[in-house]
């Protein structure tokens, strides 16, 4: 077999995986005939113990030097997009590593390494392929309702909090009260996880199989299969880790997605200063040291774990600056496009998004037609903002979902969960008059799951929700009608071309000749922002816009002559 280093920026990783061997025996065997200690990893050989400062050498399967650089400060070594495969080794200060292997994100272990591990209620820890524990805060739901279990089993899986040992995310209330038990995971290089923090890179994606694949074997885990939940962050984390094809994975419902990270950061070839900006230098923050307060929490109450982790984090890149310099795509960005991950997802999706989130924008729709091995893809589209997946509109469908792919049971909400709707939905969103829709499948009921389930499969695939935000109290996610289609985009859509005209005119008549419009650009315009002096909240009825009216020549502007008929119009 041929190998060679691939080199990658150093940014990206630097000194991950030093505290493996102290975490947890790693699957490519550890270098033993030199002071220094080396790990195979993921596309990775990392070495520490060195004197800081120190030239480190990585020797390939056939004895050639393949890199070299010195020992950081906590003489530590990494070296990036090593090809898979056996026999590297690692030389440093006239001695010599035993072999190690670097591990192919592609090929995954065998399956028993997972049957060892044991995950019970509360916080605890998860280990991974190449040894990194994750750390990850269990719940169950009430045995008094739902018996002792096992229970149906959903994973949050994000690089926020789900593995606060104080409190699970508000969304996982959903699922207790529905007597799943929820397991939040924190991804590597956040909370109190082992490794350096990479948004979204392959030593995460498949850190997210080996969460699937290790929690699944639980005894309190109803039929060894799990499903994964989420809206943002721990929905997009779902698209990734279905990517890999976790076997004991059941199903995923990601709501309110990305479709590729560089794309997020340069939406239109033009820098995104704004949310994602702002989000990507919170997480810089947040996977440092110490960078939330329950972590502190924990340092402070002598989690030794948690601690040895926190030594990697000043190693993380500095996401703003780091996303920021990228302005062309680079080629590397491919592993982390969803748009070409999701052909691999072969699990049941329920996937939902609106075309105006103010955080994630409305770019996901493009890869939806990309969903080409699951063995059920369900879209939910509306108009509307970045929280709205998590409206009873949606969720009433979600619920369906989990409890066919899932549960393998006939939908049916309890009268309890019902009348607590309107209460609990209307002090999330700030709006009266929200409650789950009826349930559709009681003619099933009690016991006639295989008919259920061919109905639903028989249903179309995409659903359309309009006019969300007029209908009832403004403000409220609630759509004024509906439709639905077999696949997304629909295959009876024209396509229509809008041309610039003289005297502001837009018409689908191409211009028969040239001409120049002028306006007076005021730069000072794009300091002010888009919510005005409430600035961003997330869950009101509705924000107050800061709408200009401009001046004569002061903008410039195209509108079409009047429609005489009525036209859904999307795209740009």
């Amino acid at each position: 077999m041929t190998t060679a280093h691939r080199p990658r920026p150093r940014a990206l990783i630097v000194a991950v995986v030093v505290a493996l061997g102290l975490l947890a025996p790693p699957i490519g065997p550890a270098g033993a005939a030199a002071e220094f200690t080396v790990q195979g990893s993921i596309e990775m050989v990392a070495s520490w113990g060195h004197e800081p400062g120190t030239e480190v050498e990585l020797i390939g399967p056939g004895g050639d030097v393949l890199d070299s650089e010195p020992a950081d400060e906590q003489g530590a070594s990494l070296f990036e997009r090593v090809v898979p495969g056996d026999g590297y080794r690692v030389r440093a200060g006239g001695e010599t590593s035993d072999p190690v292997a670097v591990i192919d994100p592609d090929v995954h272990p065998d399956q028993s390494i997972y049957e060892g591990v044991e995950i019970g209620s509360g916080y605890g820890y998860i280990p991974t392929r190449d040894g990194t524990l994750l750390s990850a805060n269990v719940a169950f739901p009430d045995s008094g309702t739902w018996g002792p279990g096992p229970w149906p089993t959903v994973v949050i899986y994000s690089g926020y909090d789900p593995s606060n040992p104080a409190g699970l995310p508000v969304e996982a209330l959903l699922y207790l009260f529905r007597g799943y038990a929820v397991v939040g995971v924190n991804m590597r290089g956040s909370g109190c996880s082992g490794g350096v923090f990479d948004v979204f890179n392959v030593a995460q994606q498949v850190d997210g199989y080996d969460t699937v694949e290790a929690i699944a074997r639980q005894p309190w885990v109803k039929g060894n299969q799990v499903g994964m939940v989420g809206l943002s962050y721990s929905g997009i984390t779902q698209l990734y880790t279905a990517a890999t094809q976790p076997p004991s994975l059941a199903a995923i419902t990601p709501l309110s997605v990305i479709r590729e990270p560089w794309l997020q950061q340069w939406p239109g070839g033009v820098y995104n200063g704004g949310f994602t900006r702002q989000w990507l230098a919170e997480r810089d923050n947040q996977s440092s040291a110490g960078g939330t307060s329950w972590v502190q929490k924990r340092l402070d109450g002598g989690d030794e774990t948690c601690e040895s982790h926190q030594e990697l984090r000043e190693q993380n890149i500095d996401f703003e600056a780091f996303g920021k310099s990228l302005v062309q795509r680079p080629d590397l960005a491919d592993v982390r496009d969803l748009s070409k991950l999701v052909s691999n997802i072969e699990v049941p999706v329920f996937l939902s998004g609106a075309w105006q989130d103010e955080q994630t924008g409305p770019q996901f729709t493009d890869m939806l037609v990309n969903f080409t091995a699951s063995e059920d893809a369900n879209f939910t589209l509306f108009n509307g903002r970045h929280p709205d997946g998590y409206t009873p509109e949606v969720l009433s469908r979600w619920f369906e979902f989990l409890q066919f792919y899932l549960v393998e049971q006939v939908p049916n909400l309890d009268d309890g969960l019902r009348a607590a709707s309107p209460t609990v939905f209307g002090d999330f969103f700030g709006t009266p008059d929200l409650e789950f829709a009826e349930d559709r499948f009681d003619q099933y009921l009690p016991d006639q799951y295989d008919a259920a389930l061919a109905a639903y499969q028989a249903e179309p695939a995409v659903r359309v929700i309009f006019e969300r935000g007029v209908g009832g109290v403004t403000g409220s996610p609630i759509g004024l009608y509906e439709t639905t289609y077999d696949t997304w985009p629909p295959t009876d859509v024209e396509e229509v071309s809008f041309h610039l005209g003289g005297d502001g005119t837009l018409s689908t008549a191409p211009p028969s000749g040239e001409g120049v419009d002028r306006f007076l650009n005021d730069p000072e315009s794009a300091e002010v922002d888009f919510f005005g002096e409430a600035g961003y909240q997330l869950l009101v009825p509705t924000w107050d816009f800061d709408w200009r009216n401009w001046s004569e020549g002061d903008a410039a502007s195209y509108v079409t002559e009047p429609f005489t008929e009525s036209v859904v119009l999307g795209g740009g």
